[in-house]
């Protein structure tokens, strides 16, 4: 308890001895005579009519300064002279008396009075301020007001929190100074009146938590209401920390800070209370009591013993005093709070807490709110900071201020005592929490999430900050719903951090509440105040990446081009702005522009260009127009210290995993180690999705390598500098040569001074300076810089370091050409180099890195925690392979059932180039300092790899002959590519270098980390299960690492040791009631199991597997917990082991079974209504299953005695079993573990659960958890639900055809051209499950008229297969046609494995990539020969559910594509071509790989396959003519392929694969890019319709873009062949109709009236190709039949397709409209009338075509789209790709068809022979 405020005002008839005497006595309470002061410069406390002091400035005054002696002089007429160690004031009247009195002999203090009226004296002319004891004596000689004739003194205290207790003398400082007041009052002319007096209580918390404080009061009914002490008193809740949502609305109840006040002061509310119980009477009420209902009943409502007692033991003699009237009024208020506010208030006058201030807000300059970021987050840091090292309490304030307008107020404000005051405390806090009329309580979160939002939403609002300083917010952003948005995000971040303004949640709230709101982060409230809850990932819409159409484009074209800017630096940066991160293409630009350019880029983008894309800034439609009021924008921060904590706290977004569920989260996810890597959500945008404002934010984070407002700035800027000095440059400035950044004797202390700042990246304002004396570098002069601001400036100008604060760059056309390259490349060497920081780690033995290029954080093993000191044995018995090929070693490691040598070379080039292409392929592999490897370093294509690094996967045409690169065998570039392919962990010993390399494959970043031993002595971990390789002098080799090998009845080695509790147990707390769970009391069930379910579909918990999509779950009556599957199968695998291999000791004795009792004992009790059992059997097989960790409290009745007990059950992944701890007699309780579910058993009959607490792993939005995570363990299963989700996937990815049981019986439910896969669940006759198997049926075999399949299963008995296959048949039989079935059946695995519902998947994936029945055995054969298959089986599945749950692409992993693609080298081997190599190579004699790969393949055997037994209804020698057309793809080539001419038509023009390669063509080509004349004709078609000039084909060639002529040609091609059923247009059509090279553009039927006429009457459709202003085609059909237009875009940006549509309708009713003006009707004219008229529709339907992803292809995928429309074949978006395209070298393909449909004849005329 303390007293926080006080205030005394002494009043004195005289100022004799005596008084004043007595008054000083009291004022050197506070200090002593040589105390020093401070003197204020502002009025405190003085603004409000509540306020403690009355200033000027306040009208109306402060009223608890209202007396009966000196009226309201001083309520707006106070004077502070004094703020230390007391705040002393006096009325202004005696302001010039004080100065006179300081100024003259013998004190000559030279003090002089203020112009501001509300204090005392000029702070500007204080220099030499009085000690304590001359002011008091000065006022007390001057403090006379002559109007009222007396002296008067206000004494008064804010916040200082004095202690009230008794020292060991048994004083109390408080009542030390009460003692003095009471001397005061006892002398006569002296009067003390006490105008306010706080008294606080401060309740302590556990550190790392906030504070959130809440009221309600309780309201009874009438006729049983009690009048209440504080029933006068208003309330008010100020939220903090977090903002309460419901129904995407602000609850209206808030929780943060609480606070009663008195509506109406003066009005008293006088109340008697009994302080003698032994009085007859029950109550007193006074005859001045203002209303009659202010009566308060005695004792029989609150027992007022403690006063009672306290003053009769402080009364001498004892007081006989039966009762005590008090105004209740003089209970001013109540305050509960955390005392974090007065940490984070310190700088609140810099905030806008104010109304005015933020309706001001969005008038504030982009640099004014910076800084306010800035500034909330070094308050929010160091608050979090705090919290987490200090603590804080709940306070509770209670402010006592009797007023004078009544007797019994002025009695206690002039007469009363401590006593008295604290008696008035009581009673207030007797009434708050015991009188059952209010509900005051605090509840506490942990900081973390809390700041976490906050650097996020201050990220969110940086990014649309971060333009010009000058330039004001509501300039770019314009209208009010901007505004607004920028008021509510303001809002919620100082909510979060605890600064409540008097706003509250207002502008918040009314953003929340308009519907058409701007969110240009389309976050959504719910998801900006959330701090637990986590995003529903499944039903959260995956956003599309914005689409900036081409007139955004073209405007930053033209901008960037009137800076100067060369065509090659502005394509650069369209490049770099293409993508969602432009700083992680950063290099491109920096590469690609010249020293000019650089300086141009830093001074004006944000200065010019951005600026001018703002003027385009689409307006705010419904801006409400209302004028804000003028004022100037409000500068939040000085400009020194803003910029002093930019450059000394780095701005690095850091990232905060809450203590409190590391362990949870681990032991959640079995101990896997990413688990605990914080979870960032890529569904939510980092920035906004407006085109143009997209555009501008990333040219802004562009702009960042140049801003000197960030960090990384000073790292390049000081790296340049550094490698200025290195390379000892000569400066244009200069006439010497630089000298290297060393330490030397031969320099000055100076330079080595500046020397060490730079290398240390120093950078406040003291080291700049010395960086630039010690560089002689000449200081700049400006008026309007801070200092570090013009100390960064004159370094960047001295030398040339391009930066945005020179308003004018240097002369750059001044230097010679030559300088300019050299310190245009040293820029460009320096912004190549990474930016990455060493970060706060919360793993152990992991760091924690944060890339700046990537904006990613990373955490990466400690280096010496991944090896052993033994060395790895290199011997016969561990040497798998030897041979000085390193990629045959690898393939005869990887690829065993490719060709050594050769697979791996083609595998490792594909996925470089393919998989790897959407980000620079440097960044995925990295060293164990977090930085890039340089053996990778800067390549960002696998070409720019193959050539940094001298080597070569594969050859080509071009690839020249004899060359070295070929056989270059680089350890340090393929092994780690290989760990990045397999997605495996590779350990590599180099005897040669003395170095063992270590190459780390992190799930959690997709990279691979690469750790340097430099010794050959160590060995990797066991644990990271690695591919070891050693390398001597010729030959590298394959190493076995040895491991234990166990069985599945065997215990581990860790089985065998003791083995500490999973459960943190020397954390618990221990207690004998179940009320004393931290949760408060259970929420009571049916049984046990009812108690499970609830909890796991609690709000607290929502468990993904007992949680659906609609958040309910529908549970089975027989089976709520969804267990008996698994028990059934868990008991058909494991029926030979004994119960012990599953569960330890202490379970099977809870279970009252044997130890080696066979699991059957436990399946059968299980199956026998487990919802009656105990907790003993259920959680064991919940522990089992699902992986949960339950504690259970139990209390049971035992020979007459209550028996406490709490049980710890998991399931120990360590030793592979279900543990169970026991702490006896009492209830255990362990923090810090919340993934633990809590439940209560007591006597057997009454059960219950307690809430999950809210921080916990389940729903905490930093931890990405799924039920998926838990599928790598032992003993994991498959459910239904994820099984579905699987299937989904399948179907959406490769279209399969996966029925289920119900699909059977319907008719025509196989594909064509696939196979059908039925998943099937063998039974048993009781109906138990044994195991899941799959069945598999392939297209219908013509020539035996049969439908062939096989069911792939697990060692079941023929009898029972036979009759799950029996009821598939009699389905089928129920169906509208009956067919005939040839059924195999395999049996692969063993049943032990217990693993067939993932088994299933696998079987599945390999079925429909298998060509066939027989294909299908080979890939199987291959599938059981996998090392290590059940677990790379549950890793992918695992990663397969969580990646499609998160909206990531499907991957399949490489060893999965080498099952399931067996022609994968005849599929490559397609693309390369076969050379004649007439020289040996370099070294080893390699033969090149394209004569390897025409060497035929070698079979693989199927021995590994278990002879298939033929089921009654198979003929299984009839299998192998079974067919089947399996395409995953419908592609244009494989059709060309598979089909004769007669069945493709118009398809037979495209295969070309080997005509293009005749002498003829070779021939004809070669003279076409031989001519010097562009405009030579080359083709002509028949009759001489089309021709082609040498700029026409050699586009098709070159790879450029396709024009007019080229379509057109095309077009007549494929009308010769399709013109009795279709018909194109030219493709100038669209342009002739809309005029767009007209002057005056728009739509014109007239131009194209007649071309319908050229439309045979039996064409059904016709194609228009469009040309769109030369920059893109597209395709357009007209559909007669049906009376449809349709419209196919190859491209992702759409925008323009409706318009086009339009058109085209509109042109179709003008044919129509045409026919009836005709006079005559002909049969042409009729059926032309039939064919146009009607009612058109009109569909775009481009997401169902293939799409363009190089600019200039657009006219090659309208071309072969328009192919397949003719052809009649239905467009998909995967019917071709663009490396399609590439490969089989369409361009060439078209170029040797039009070649061979040259009119020859019409040729010679243009003498081209």
């Amino acid at each position: 308890m303390d007293c926080d405020a006080i205030s005394f005002v002494i009043i004195a008839e005289s100022m004799d001895y005596e008084n004043k005497d007595k008054i000083k006595k009291f004022l050197l309470h506070f200090g002593t005579i040589m105390s020093s002061v401070t003197i204020p410069n502002v009025a405190i406390a003085a603004n409000k009519n509540d306020s403690i002091f009355g200033g000027t400035r306040n009208k109306s005054g402060s009223q608890h300064l209202k007396s009966c002696i000196t009226g309201t002089k001083l309520m707006s007429g106070e004077s502070q002279v004094i703020t230390a160690p007391v705040k002393i004031a006096v009325h202004k009247s005696c302001r010039k008396a004080i100065v006179s009195y300081l100024c003259n002999f013998p004190n000559q203090y030279p003090m002089h009075i203020s112009t501001n009226q509300d204090i005392c004296f000029d702070t500007n002319t204080a220099a030499n301020t009085p000690p304590y004891g001359v002011l008091v004596d000065a006022i007390l000689d001057s403090c006379f007001i002559k109007d009222i004739g007396k002296h008067v003194v206000h004494v008064a205290h804010i916040g200082k929190r004095y202690n009230i207790h008794c020292d060991d003398k048994g004083s109390c400082p408080i009542e030390s100074m009460f003692e003095k007041v009471k001397i005061m009052r006892e002398s006569p002319g002296i009067t003390v009146e006490m105008t306010q007096l706080d008294i606080a209580f401060n309740i302590p918390t556990e550190k790392n938590s906030l504070i959130q404080c809440s009221y309600q009061k309780v309201t009874t009914p009438n006729e049983n209401k009690k009048m209440s002490s504080l029933e006068s008193m208003t309330p008010e809740i100020w939220p903090l920390h977090s903002i309460r949502m419901k129904n995407d609305q602000v609850d209206s109840s808030q929780i943060g800070t609480a606070r009663l006040k008195q509506k109406k002061w003066d009005k008293p509310k006088i109340t008697s209370f009994l302080i003698n119980k032994n009085h007859s009477n029950d109550s007193h009420c006074s005859d001045n009591t203002m209303s009659s209902d202010s009566e308060y009943s005695s004792e029989d409502d609150i027992e007022n013993t403690i006063p009672a007692q306290v003053y009769e033991d402080s009364s001498v003699p004892p007081s006989t005093q039966d009762h005590m009237d008090i105004d209740m009024k003089s209970i001013y208020s109540v305050k509960f709070y955390s005392t974090l506010a007065h940490f984070v208030t310190q700088r609140r006058s810099q905030l806008p807490l104010t109304y005015l201030a933020m309706v001001q807000l969005p008038k504030s300059s982009m640099v004014s709110l910076q800084r306010l970021l800035s500034l909330i987050l070094q308050i929010s840091g160091g608050g979090m900071n705090y919290v987490k090292q200090n603590g804080i309490c709940a306070r509770l304030e209670i402010s006592v201020r009797p007023s004078c307008s009544n007797h019994v107020g002025n009695a206690l404000r002039c007469h009363g005592h401590l006593i008295d005051i604290l008696t008035h405390v009581q009673i207030t806090i007797h009434e708050l929490f015991l009188s059952k009329n209010h509900r005051l309580r605090f509840t506490t979160i942990s900081h973390e999430p809390v700041y976490r939002r906050i650097l996020l939403l201050v990220h969110q609002l940086q990014s649309m900050t971060r333009l010009r300083s000058s330039v004001r917010f509501c300039d770019i952003y314009t209208g009010e719903k901007c505004s607004n948005w920028l008021r509510a995000m303001v809002t919620v971040i100082m909510t979060l951090t605890g600064l409540a303004g008097e706003t509250k949640l207002k502008f918040f709230k009314k953003w929340v509440d308009d519907e058409n709101r701007y969110t240009p982060n389309d976050m959504s409230p719910q998801t900006i105040t959330d701090l637990h809850t986590n995003l529903d990932l499944n039903r959260q819409p995956i956003i599309e990446p914005t689409i900036i159409p081409d007139k955004i484009w073209s405007l930053l074209k033209k901008c960037l081009r009137n800076q100067n800017l060369s065509y090659g630096a502005v394509s650069s940066i369209i490049f770099v702005l293409n993508h969602e991160k432009p700083i992680y293409h950063s290099r491109k630009v920096m590469v690609n522009t010249s020293l000019q350019e650089k300086w141009n880029l830093a001074t004006n983008i944000r200065k010019h260009v951005i600026p001018i894309l703002s003027l385009y800034f689409q307006k705010d439609s419904a801006s409400s127009g209302t004028d804000l009021p003028q004022s100037t924008p409000r500068v939040w921060s000085d400009r020194d210290n803003f910029f002093h904590n930019i450059l000394s706290n780095s701005l690095i977004p850091e990232t905060f995993f809450p203590q409190e569920l590391i362990y949870p989260t681990l032991a959640m996810n079995q101990f896997n180690v990413n688990s605990a890597i914080l979870y960032q959500p890529k569904l939510l945008p980092k920035s906004t999705q407006d085109p143009l404002l997209l555009v501008i934010t990333r040219l802004s984070d562009l702009s960042l390598l140049f801003d000197v407002y960030t960090p990384v700035f000073v790292h390049y800027l000081f790296e340049y500098i550094n490698l200025c000095h290195t390379k000892s440059i000569k400066l244009p400035n200069s006439s010497e040569n630089l000298v290297s950044l060393q330490n030397s004797v031969d320099n000055s202390f100076e330079f080595n001074y500046a020397t060490r700042c730079i290398n240390e990246k120093l950078c406040d304002q003291a080291s700049l300076a010395v960086i630039c004396s010690g560089l002689d570098v000449e200081i700049l002069s400006s008026h309007h810089a801070s200092t570090e601001e013009i100390y960064l400036a004159s370094l960047c100008n001295h030398y040339f370091f391009p930066c945005q604060l020179l308003s004018t760059p240097p002369n750059i056309s001044s230097i010679s050409p030559k300088y300019q390259v050299i310190l245009n490349d040293l820029l460009c060497e320096t912004f190549k180099r990474e930016v990455v920081f060493e970060m706060k780690s919360h793993l152990l033995n992991r760091k924690h890195y944060y890339r700046f290029q990537e904006d990613a954080h990373i955490w990466i093993h400690v280096k010496e925690s991944l090896i052993s000191s033994s060395q790895v044995i290199f011997d016969n018995s561990n040497i798998m392979e030897s041979s000085p090929d390193l990629y045959l070693i690898l393939d005869k490691c990887f690829n065993k059932h490719a060709t050594p040598g050769i697979q791996m070379r083609i595998n490792l080039h594909f996925f470089l180039t393919t998989r790897m292409s959407s980000e620079p392929l440097c960044n995925n592999f990295l060293l164990d300092d977090g930085s890039t490897n340089p053996d990778f370093f800067p390549c960002d294509t696998v070409n720019e790899l193959l050539i940094h690094r001298n080597i070569l996967f594969i050859e080509d045409d071009d690839t020249p002959l004899g060359t070295s690169n070929y056989s270059n065998m680089s350890p340090e570039v393929i092994l780690p590519c290989t760990a990045l392919l397999y997605e495996e962990n590779i350990f590599f010993n180099d005897s040669l270098k003395n170095q063992s390399y270590l190459h780390i494959y992190d799930q959690n970043s997709t990279k691979v980390f690469t750790y340097i031993y430099q010794s050959t002595c160590c060995s990797p971990a066991t644990m990271l299960n690695c591919k070891i390789f050693f390398k001597d002098t010729n030959n590298v080799f394959s190493i076995v690492q040895s491991q234990p090998q166990l069985s599945l009845g065997t215990s581990t080695p860790s089985a065998s040791l003791p083995r500490p509790s999973p459960f943190l147990m020397q954390h618990g707390t221990l207690s004998k009631s179940l009320a004393k769970h931290p949760q408060g009391r259970p929420t009571k069930c049916r049984s046990f199991v009812d108690s499970m379910i609830k909890l796991l579909c609690s709000e607290n918990v929502q468990h993904p597997h007992f949680v659906c999509n609609d958040k309910q779950y529908q549970s089975k009556q027989d089976d709520p917990l969804d267990i008996i599957d698994y028990v059934n199968e868990f008991g058909q695998s494991f029926s030979s082991l004994s119960i012990d291999n599953f569960f330890d000791a202490t379970i099977i004795d809870l279970m009252g079974l044997s130890r080696d009792a066979p699991i059957s004992s436990l399946t059968t009790t299980i199956l026998t209504q487990y919802t009656e059992l105990s907790h003993t059997m259920i959680c064991p097989v919940l522990c089992l299953k699902y992986k949960f960790w339950i504690a259970v409290w139990e209390d049971c009745l035992k020979d007459g005695q209550h028996i406490k007990a709490s049980y710890f059950y998991c399931f120990d992944n360590i030793r592979g079993i279900v543990s169970c701890q026991i702490i006896n007699d009492y209830y255990m309780h362990l923090p810090f573990q919340s993934h633990i579910f809590y439940f209560k058993c007591t006597n057997g009959a009454n059960f219950g659960y307690w809430k999950q607490d809210p921080l916990n792993p389940y729903i905490n939005s930093n931890i990405s958890f799924h039920q998926s995570n838990l599928l790598e363990c032992k003993y994991s299963y498959l459910d239904y639900h994820l099984r579905l989700k699987i299937y989904q996937l399948f179907k959406d990815q490769f279209t399969m055809n996966i029925l289920s049981m119900d699909d059977y019986g319907k008719p025509n439910f196989h594909d064509s051209q696939k196979p059908t896969l039925l998943p099937m669940e063998i039974r048993n006759d009781d109906g138990n499950l044994l195991q899941h198997a799959l069945m598999i049926i392939y297209p219908y075999d013509n020539e035996n008229e049969a439908y062939f399949g096989i069911v792939i299963h697990t060692e079941i008995a023929t009898d029972l297969l036979k009759k799950n296959t029996q009821d598939f048949l009699t389905k089928t039989r129920n169906s509208q046609v009956t067919f005939k079935y040839v059924i195999d059946e395999l049996s692969l695995h063993q049943l032990s494995d217990f693993n067939s519902s993932f088994f299933l998947i696998i079987h599945m994936y390999i079925a429909h990539m298998s060509k066939d029945m027989n294909d299908l055995r080979l890939n199987l054969a291959k599938l059981i020969s996998e090392s290590g298959l059940v677990q790379k089986t549950k890793s992918w599945i695992s990663k397969l559910i969580s990646k499609s749950t998160n909206g990531k692409c499907f991957i399949v992993p490489q060893w999965i594509h080498q099952i399931s693609s067996p022609s994968v080298e005849q599929y490559h081997l397609s693309n390369i071509q076969s050379v004649e190599v007439n020289q040996k190579r370099n070294t080893n004699n390699l033969p090149p790989i394209s004569q390897l790969m025409l060497k035929r393949r070698k079979t693989v055997s199927i021995q590994g396959i278990e002879r298939s037994r033929s089921l009654p209804t198979t003929a299984n020698d009839r299998i192998e003519h079974s067919t089947n057309i399996n395409s995953v793809k419908s592609n244009i080539i494989n059709i060309i392929n598979s089909h004769s001419e007669e069945q493709v038509g118009i398809f037979s023009i495209f295969d070309h694969a080997s005509k293009y390669e005749n002498p003829n063509f070779k021939m004809y080509i070669d003279q076409v890019q031989s001519k010097s004349e562009h405009n030579c004709i080359c083709a002509v078609t028949r009759q001489g319709t089309y021709s082609l000039t040498v700029t026409d084909v050699s586009s098709i060639i070159e790879q450029d873009w396709i024009t007019e002529s080229t379509l057109n040609f095309m077009g007549m091609i494929l009308i010769d062949k399709f013109q009795q059923v279709s018909h194109i247009y030219p493709s100038h059509f669209m342009g002739s109709i809309l005029r767009e090279n007209n002057d005056t553009p728009g739509y014109n039927f007239s131009l194209v009236h007649a071309w319908h006429k050229d439309i045979s009457a039996t064409v059904n459709n016709l194609y228009i190709p469009i040309h769109i202003s030369n920059l893109h085609w597209m395709v357009s059909q007209f559909d007669f039949l049906g009376k449809t237009i349709s419209l196919w875009n190859p491209s992702n940006n759409t925008s323009c397709n409706e318009k086009y549509l339009m058109y085209l309708k509109t042109y179709a009713e003008n044919v129509s409209e045409s026919f009836t003006s005709l006079l005559a009707e002909t049969r042409w004219t009729h059926t032309s009338k039939i064919k146009w008229s009607g009612t058109w529709k009109i569909q775009d339907m481009s997401n169902q075509c293939p799409k363009v992803e190089i600019y200039e292809d657009a006219g090659i995928f309208t071309l072969l789209n328009m192919t397949l429309l003719i052809h009649g074949k239905k467009l998909t978006r995967d019917q071709y790709s663009q490396r399609e395209i590439f490969q089989r070298k369409t361009r060439l393909r078209i170029a040797g068809i039009i070649h061979e449909n040259i009119d020859w004849e019409e040729m010679r005329q243009h003498n081209f022979n």
